[in-house]
C-alpha cells in the first residue's frame, strides 16, 4: 500500500512575475476550473497566499490593477496547479484591490484579490491573532513524543463563517529545526478541498491535491488524492445507519485496500487494513482515555491518533479533523496506537522454495518491540469546560518469541524447475509461536497540548 509522503521547507520560495495584462490566445479549445473562492481578502502585511485550479491546456496568468501583486508560476501545462499570490506590505490606510485573471484556449477565470489597508495598526502593540471573532474554536494541538524527540504541531486559520480556512503543519524535530507545510483549504457546493504545498525530492515546488465529495449531512463519501502529474487515487468512505464510520475503500491504478472499523463502547476500538489482492492484513488498536468528548468544532481523535495510522497526514485524516467522517468517539483517545506484536503468516511474503523444503518445520528466534498501551498512566487536563492537555506514558518491551514455521506452496504447480529442481511459489506460514521472555527497555511519554482563540 502506498502511503503519501511529504517532504517539506520550512518556507515556501515565491518567483515574482512582472504584474501586467497578457493577451488571451487566439482560438483554442481550453477550460479553466477554479478550486479557490473567487474572491479574498488579505492582512496589510506583506502576505503569500495559494490558489488551485485545473486547466484542460496550456494556461497563462496574470494580474491587472496592482503591482503589490504577483503570480508564480504565470503560465502553465494541463492538469491541476496551486499558484502562489505574493503581495507586498500595505503601507497605505486605504484598502486596495488587484484582479488574478487565469486563461486556457477561450476560457477564463478571475479571482478578486482585496489587501486591508494599514489604518489603525499601532507596531508597538501585539498583533491579535489571525481568526474569526468567535471564541472557543481550536487554534492549535501540539503532539510531542519522547521516543522520536520531536512534535507534530498543527495550527488552524477560520473564515468569516468559522470554517477551516487553513491548516499550517509542521514537523518539529527537537536540536534540529522543523519543515513546515500549508495546507489551504477551499469550499463549493457539495465539496470540500485541500491543497498541501511541499517542495519535492529535486526542491521543486510541488503539491497535493485532495478533495471530498459531501452528502447533504456534510459527510464525505468520496475523496480523491492527487500528486502533481501523478495518478489519483479514490477513497470511498461507507456509513452504518446511524452515521458511524464503517469502512474505507482505496483503489489505486489496479490495486484495491480495505479498511474495516470496528467500534466498541462508542468508540473506535480497531481498524483492519490491507490489499484485497493478496489477502494481506493488519490490525490497529486504539485506546482511550476516561474523559468525555467535550463539544468541540474539530475532531482532534484524528490527530491524536495519527490518522488512525493508515491515513497519517493524507486529505482523508483532515477531512476527518473537520467533522466529516461521521459520527465522533465518545471518549479522547490516548496518542498513537497499537498492533498485536505476536508473529504471523504474512499472505504477501511469497518466495521462490524448492520442492523439498517444502513442509519441513524449523525454529527460530523472532524479537518483536512492543508499547503497552494496557498499561498506560495519563491525566486529562480540563479547563473552563475545554480539553488543554493531555500527558501519557507507556511502557515499551522486548518480546522474545520462539517461533516454528515451514513453508507451504501457494499452488501445486510449480514455478520453474532448474536442473532437475522443482521451485514453487510458498507462504513463511507460522505453525506455532511461544513468548519466551519480556523484558522492559523504556517509557514512552506523550504530551499533548490544545489551544483556542
Amino acid at each position: 500500500m502506498r502511503h503519501f509522503t511529504l517532504i517539506l521547507s520550512a518556507a515556501a520560495a515565491a518567483a515574482l512575475m512582472a504584474a501586467g495584462c497578457h493577451e488571451k490566445p487566439e482560438g483554442g479549445e481550453g477550460s479553466v476550473s477554479l478550486h479557490s473562492d473567487a474572491q479574498m481578502t488579505l492582512p496589510a502585511a506583506e502576505t503569500d497566499t495559494t490558489i488551485s485550479f485545473t486547466a484542460t491546456a496550456d494556461w497563462t496568468a496574470s494580474v491587472e490593477g496592482g503591482e503589490w501583486l504577483n503570480i508564480s508560476p504565470a503560465s502553465g501545462e494541463a492538469g491541476e496547479t496551486a499558484a502562489t499570490l505574493s503581495a507586498s506590505a500595505n503601507n497605505e490606510a486605504e484598502a486596495r484591490t488587484a484582479t488574478v485573471r487565469i486563461t486556457c484556449g477561450t476560457d477564463e477565470a478571475t479571482v478578486t484579490v482585496t489587501q486591508e489597508g494599514a489604518e489603525g495598526e499601532n507596531p508597538d502593540e501585539p498583533s491579535e491573532p489571525e481568526g474569526p471573532d468567535d471564541a472557543g474554536l481550536v487554534k492549535s494541538v501540539n503532539i510531542w513524543r519522547s521516543k522520536y524527540e520531536s512534535s507534530d504541531y498543527y495550527e488552524f486559520k477560520y473564515d468569516d463563517m468559522g470554517r477551516v480556512s487553513e491548516i499550517q503543519r509542521e514537523y518539529i524535530y527537537d536540536g534540529y529545526g522543523s519543515d513546515r507545510i500549508p495546507i489551504h483549504v477551499a469550499y463549493e457546493d457539495g465539496k470540500v478541498s485541500l491543497t498541501f504545498d511541499f517542495y519535492d525530492d529535486e526542491g521543486e515546488m510541488n503539491y497535493l491535491y485532495c478533495t471530498a465529495e459531501t452528502d447533504g449531512n456534510g459527510r464525505a463519501v468520496m475523496t480523491t488524492e492527487q500528486y502533481k502529474g501523478g495518478t489519483p487515487a479514490y477513497m470511498t468512505p461507507h456509513y452504518s445507519s446511524s452515521g458511524y464510520l464503517e469502512a474505507i475503500d482505496w483503489d489505486e491504478d489496479e490495486d484495491h485496500y480495505f479498511h474495516e472499523f470496528e467500534w466498541s463502547d462508542g468508540n473506535i476500538a480497531s481498524i483492519t487494513h490491507g490489499d484485497a489482492g493478496n489477502g494481506a492484513y493488519e490490525t490497529l488498536t486504539f485506546h482511550y482515555t476516561d474523559t468525555p468528548v467535550i463539544e468541540s468544532n474539530l475532531d482532534i481523535n484524528w490527530l491524536l491518533k495519527l490518522g488512525h495510522e493508515a491515513f497519517y497526514d493524507m486529505g482523508v485524516q483532515f477531512f476527518g479533523v473537520m467533522g466529516m467522517l461521521g459520527e465522533r468517539d465518545a471518549y479522547y483517545a490516548l496518542p498513537g496506537y497499537t498492533y498485536d506484536p505476536v508473529p504471523a503468516t504474512n499472505p504477501s511474503n511469497i518466495k521462490q522454495i524448492p520442492e523439498d523444503e517444502l513442509g519441513t518445520e524449523y525454529t527460530e528466534p523472532v524479537t518483536r518491540e512492543y508499547c503497552d498501551y494496557a498499561a498506560a498512566e495519563y491525566e486529562c487536563s480540563v479547563t473552563e469546560g475545554r480539553l488543554t492537555g493531555i500527558t501519557a506514558s507507556f511502557p515499551i518491551y522486548n518480546i522474545a518469541y520462539e517461533c516454528t514455521s515451514k513453508y507451504t506452496a501457494v499452488s501445486s504447480e510449480p514455478i520453474f524447475e532448474e536442473d532437475g529442481v522443482k521451485y514453487y511459489d510458498a507462504i513463511l506460514e507460522y505453525v506455532d509461536v511461544k513468548e519466551l521472555s519480556r523484558e522492559q527497555t523504556g517509557t514512552d511519554k506523550y504530551e499533548v497540548t490544545v489551544t483556542y482563540y
